[in-house]
């Protein structure tokens, strides 16, 4: 039986993979593997009206899942904020087309969106440590060099 993420196979699979790569010039590190889990859900704001927004959480599946379900343990971070299309689109949308967009062009437009936001998260800076690693100076004073994997990923879908 599997309980934790860092005892999942495929976590194992990755620590060897990054551990069998070359690590010139600084051969001496440890490298290890940073297991994002990423959730995206939709959060009303206040009890009236319709006023939402789209946190982006990460976790790391490094840490137990027994810290990670405690709140006080503020073991999430926040990565991005996704917004909604603004209340006036299809007042603009009308503008450049001469009619309201259909049903198809706003689900469009908000998986554009969407998107949008991923290249804005994913950008060469973390492309670069996801693929070579990063050398980071942590809290418990140790240098480790670091790769990034993603192992789960949660989200609503955006329309709701």
């Amino acid at each position: 039986v599997l309980s934790e993420a860092y005892s999942l196979p495929e976590m194992l699979h990755a620590y060897k993979e990054v551990n069998g790569l070359s690590h010139e010039p600084d051969g001496d590190l440890e490298c290890i593997v940073a297991s994002l889990m990423l959730w995206l859900d939709s959060t009303h704001l206040t009890n009236f009206g319709e006023v939402s927004m789209w946190p982006f959480y990460m976790y790391f599946g490094n840490q137990s899942k027994y810290l990670r379900g405690k709140l006080t343990a503020m073991a999430h971070h926040h990565v991005a904020y996704i917004p909604k299309l603004p209340d006036n689109f299809q007042d603009i949308y009308r503008g450049f087309f001469k009619q309201a967009s259909s049903w198809e062009v706003l689900t469009h437009c908000k998986c554009d969106l969407f998107h949008a936001i991923w290249d804005l998260i994913l950008d060469m800076q973390f492309m670069d440590a996801y693929q070579s690693g990063i050398i980071i100076w942590c809290a418990d004073r140790i240098t480790w060099w670091i790769y990034p994997h993603f192992f789960s990923y949660s989200a609503d879908y955006p329309e709701k």
